[in-house]
């Protein structure tokens, strides 16, 4: 009877170390289940930024395409209102493009002789 009594008080050991076993297997396994999470996670995150990236990339493409079409309708606008007047008042136009003929001529003369007196 001691016998018996000795052997059921060794039989639960072979169960802890295979429990012990599975433990050690599941904590070396723990740690790659974790890091293949996160690659997963960095994956999901760097597809979402990429497409985050080109959403922000075509909204800039869009928003330069408008800018150059508002700004060349405007410049025309411009064009079409300076040639109206100009029409309307050729004398006018006439002395206020040599009058500004004159003051470019004048600024430049003076920034041409002060290049020459700094030699």
């Amino acid at each position: 009877m001691t016998a018996t009594t000795q052997h059921d008080s060794l039989s639960p050991l072979p169960n802890q170390t295979a429990a012990g076993a599975d433990g050690a297997d599941s904590a070396m396994h723990s740690p790659r289940r974790a890091l293949d999470g996160l690659a997963r996670s960095a994956a999901n995150a760097r597809s979402q930024a990429g497409a985050a990236l080109g959403d922000l990339a075509s909204g800039a493409g869009d928003l330069a395409r408008d800018s150059a079409r508002e700004l060349r309708r405007y410049s025309l606008d411009a064009r079409d209102g300076m040639v109206d007047r100009i029409r309307d008042r050729p004398l006018q136009a006439m002395l206020i493009a040599a009058g500004a003929g004159a003051a470019i001529a004048i600024v430049a003369r003076a920034l041409f002789s002060a290049g020459r007196r700094d030699r």
